[in-house]
This record gives C-alpha cells, sequence and structure tokens, in this order.
C-alpha cells in the first residue's frame, strides 16, 4: 500500500468501504493487473503479459500484480458497479484524481505469486499456455479480480498514512520497518488466527496438490468467447448461509458526505485547479489577464465555466458551457500571478476553474 500522488493529502479508509477490481466476466485485457512468469528458479528472467498462458513452463512461479482503484465520490461505500471509485488520471496508480471522485485514498497492490513447478507430478514441466483456469472457470486469465473490505483499525491507518517515516519514501518497506505500525506486527498471532465463522468446506480436498475432479459449483471451462456456460442439469452451489452476516450501510450519513456541489446562488463560484480540462467554447489569450476578465468575457458570451491557464508565460482565458469531470484535479502547482492584477492565474498547462451560477 502506498499513498499515491505525494501533492494530493490521502484519507484513510472510511468504515465499511468496499470496492472490486477487475471483473471476473471479463474477456480482454485489464490495465488494472499484468501477469509475470518468472523463467527460472532464482526470479532473474521475468517476462510480463496482459494473462496467464504462458508459452513457458515458469519454473520461478507465475505471478499477478493487481492495483485498486485509489479516488473515491466521497459519498458512496460501495456500489455494484464500482462507480463510486475511479484511477488516477495519468495511470492506474499515478496522478491526479478526476473532479467526479476528488477523495485520494491509499494505493493497494495486491500480489499474488502461484507455484505450479512445486507440483511436478501434475504440472509435468509443461507450458503454462491451455493449463491454467481462474476459479470461476475462466481459462484466459482475464477475468482476475479481487475484493477489498476497508478492516483496518481506522485511526491507526490515519497516523501510518501521515508518518514520513511509512509514506512517500520512494522505495518499499515491510510493515515492521514502519514506525507507526511495528508494534502490531505479530506474525505468530497472524498465524494462529483462526475464521471466527470457521472454514467453508468444499465437497473436494483441499490444499495444495491436490487434484480436483471439476471445479466446484457450476463452473465449467469458459474460454474467450461468449457467455460463462450454464450447467445442465443445474449444480447446487455452496452453502454459505453460516457466514453470511448483516451488511452496513452503503452510503455515508450526510453530514460525512465530501459535498462537491456548487452554491446555487447568482455569481461566479470557485471549483478548483483542474488539469487536462479542454474548452468547448471562447479560448483566447490576453496579456492583461485576471480571473475576472476571464469570466466577464465568458459571462457575455453565454458560457457558464471560465478557467485562466497560463503556459510558457502565456495567460489564457478559457470559457465553456460543460466541465470535463475526468479533469484531474490539483492541489499544488496553480498559484501564478495574473499579469493585469491581483489574484492567481493558474499554472503551467493547469485550469483554474470557476462555474456560474444563474442570476
Amino acid at each position: 500500500m502506498r499513498s499515491s500522488d505525494p501533492s494530493q493529502p490521502v484519507q484513510a479508509f472510511p468504515e465499511g468501504f468496499k470496492m472490486l477490481a477487475g471483473d471476473p466476466n471479463r474477456k480482454t485485457p485489464n490495465s488494472a493487473f499484468f501477469w509475470s512468469c518468472h523463467r527460472k528458479a532464482d526470479l532473474s528472467d521475468e517476462v510480463a503479459s496482459d494473462n496467464f498462458n504462458f508459452n513457458d513452463p515458469c519454473i520461478g512461479g507465475i505471478k499477478h500484480d493487481l492495483t485498486f482503484p485509489s479516488c473515491w465520490d466521497g459519498v458512496n461505500l460501495y456500489k455494484n458497479d464500482q462507480s463510486h471509485v475511479a484511477y488516477p488520471t495519468q495511470s492506474i496508480r499515478d496522478g491526479p484524481c478526476p473532479a467526479s471522485h476528488p477523495i485520494r485514498l491509499p494505493s493497494i497492490l495486491l500480489e499474488v505469486t502461484y507455484h505450479p513447478e512445486k507440483f511436478p507430478a501434475i504440472t509435468k514441466g509443461k507450458n503454462l499456455n491451455g493449463n491454467l483456469v481462474l476459479a470461476n472457470g475462466d481459462t484466459t486469465g482475464y477475468g482476475l479480480h479481487a475484493d477489498f473490505i476497508m478492516g483496518w483499525d481506522r485511526a491507526i491507518l490515519t497516523k501510518a498514512l501521515n508518518d514520513p517515516g511509512c509514506v512517500n519514501l520512494g522505495h518499499s518497506i515491510t510493515i515492521q520497518s514502519c514506525p507507526t505500525l511495528a508494534p502490531y506486527f505479530n506474525i505468530n498471532a497472524a498465524q494462529s488466527c483462526k475464521p471466527a465463522r470457521g472454514q467453508l468446506n468444499e465437497p473436494y480436498l483441499q490444499g495444495d496438490g491436490n487434484v480436483l475432479p471439476k471445479l466446484p459449483g457450476c463452473n465449467p471451462l469458459w474460454g474467450a468467447t461468449g457467455s460463462k456456460p450454464t450447467c445442465n442439469p443445474a449444480v447446487a452451489g455452496l452453502d454459505i448461509s453460516a457466514f453470511k452476516s448483516t451488511a452496513g450501510p452503503d452510503v455515508l450519513p450526510a453530514s460525512q458526505q465530501y459535498n462537491s456541489a456548487l452554491p446555487d446562488t447568482p455569481g461566479w463560484h470557485d471549483i478548483g485547479c483542474y488539469s487536462n480540462s479542454v474548452a468547448n467554447g471562447i479560448n483566447y489569450v490576453d496579456a492583461k489577464m485576471t480571473p475576472q476578465r476571464c469570466q466577464d468575457t465568458c459571462k457575455k458570451n453565454g458560457y457558464n465555466y471560465a478557467g485562466v491557464q497560463v503556459t510558457v508565460s502565456t495567460f489564457r482565458c478559457a470559457c465553456s458551457s460543460t466541465f470535463d469531470s475526468n479533469a484531474g484535479l490539483q492541489l499544488s502547482g496553480c498559484d501564478a500571478a495574473c499579469p493585469g492584477g491581483s489574484g492567481t492565474c493558474g499554472g503551467m498547462l493547469l485550469v483554474i476553474h470557476t462555474r456560474r451560477a444563474q442570476d
């Protein structure tokens, strides 16, 4: 876990927060994850791919790296379509959060390595291509996904995210190397921890190295095309009734929500500094630029959004009738002084936006 863009303050996950990364039904590459084939036991020869069908036995193991979204809408704790979260604007881990999801959360990378070479009686040194399947029957590897449920002590996590010995170091560290988290690291307690409601029993032998006659439940092998196959006759699913609990709310109480709505009172309202925001109206250079001059021009021409931008000492006014919700919210670098008097006129390739309510 890391704090992502250092220019944006990171909030700890709210209580009850949930999200999913990846898509179990996907049949095409997903930029949220990649697979790696370790072609040597000492991990010195690694080949990356968007799926797990390597034409190699991967004798050093096969690994996947999956990154969860780190931008949040500030309102919803969970939505089935995952629209309550988004990835940053520049890549899956870096860059500002879009205006639609302005709250920066910790960036979580899930890294898992499997070692099929540990079971030579089963793998027989074969290439992985055509010999791997996910638990839902997917033979492509594109259906990789993972769930996250907020389970940390929020006060401790918040302290760790603000501990200079834990974040923004420029390199990876172990949990016990973080001063805030070190007192809570206990490998023996972790290994001896047992699920409070027991373990789900599957119909076949469990554990590494056991050969299953087929995947549990209705999960026939499923290739790159078509919808997931059904089972005829139907196959009963596993009994999970003993493991269910009462779900909490999926929306924060109104008093705790991050309110990004703008006032409806007449006049112009500052909505922050954004990058990569493109005007769809007037766009002109003004040597005597001030926010007021830009707003007056946009208002005169019937536009509801005004932004002031500076590029290599050239000051530009951009008017627009709509706002790009995917524009990246910036919290620094927008403090260039206006040439036409007091006020701030943005920064390099950044725009300070204002919105005009009806007047």
